[in-house]
């Protein structure tokens, strides 16, 4: 019945790589096993390789070259001992992953895998990013459409400010390069 049922879907049956059960934990987490043994990889569409993303990570066929069944029942270490990697000859190539742009994940295999994952895992940064666009967007408005000029770095007041003596400079070393020189009394008598 499920067959027929797949049939009607737009399923195809492959009886060329033969029959097996999903009996097992092992056959639920390769299904896809007997097809990669049988040379069958080409028969996967290419957003099927992408989207599951065998692309990046490529099954292994054991050496044994054996399903599951009564006579092989369990691949044993030395049915992995130079196992092969599948070779999926429909891909162009070209296929990189997609990083996520907040943590060090780099196997994400679509723009879509990206967003999910981003939008569970990062969902405050994602969330303050909106936040800020708005905000942005909300100040352009209120200048008439346009964004402000903004001051060049040549003509930019420095940033890093001695709360001594009120000296500028560019960047923290060099605050910091300013005190330790001109402000040596000061720092002794902090104790440092």
């Amino acid at each position: 019945m499920d067959e027929l049922k797949y049939r009607r879907e737009g399923w195809e049956l492959l009886r060329q790589y033969g029959r097996f059960e999903m009996a097992t934990e092992y056959a639920a987490d390769h299904p896809l096993e007997l097809l990669f043994i049988g040379g069958g990889a080409f028969e996967l569409p290419y957003e099927q390789v992408i989207g599951q993303a065998l692309h990046l990570n490529p099954p292994l066929i054991p050496s044994c070259s054996q399903t599951l069944g009564k006579s092989h029942r369990h691949h044993s270490g030395a049915c992995w001992a130079g196992a092969r990697a599948v070779r999926f000859p429909q891909l162009r190539g070209d296929e990189q992953p997609f990083p996520c742009r907040f943590c060090d994940r780099k196997d994400l295999p679509t723009e879509a895998a990206r967003a999910q994952h981003e939008g569970v895992a990062h969902k405050e940064e994602k969330s303050d990013i909106r936040t800020g666009e708005t905000l942005a967007a909300s100040l352009i408005k209120g200048f008439g459409g346009q964004a402000p000029s903004l001051p060049s770095l040549t003509t930019a007041p420095l940033p890093y400010v001695c709360g001594f003596c009120g000296h500028g400079e560019k960047s923290p070393v060099g605050l910091g390069k300013h005190v330790k020189l001109v402000h040596k009394s000061v720092e002794n008598d902090d104790g440092d």
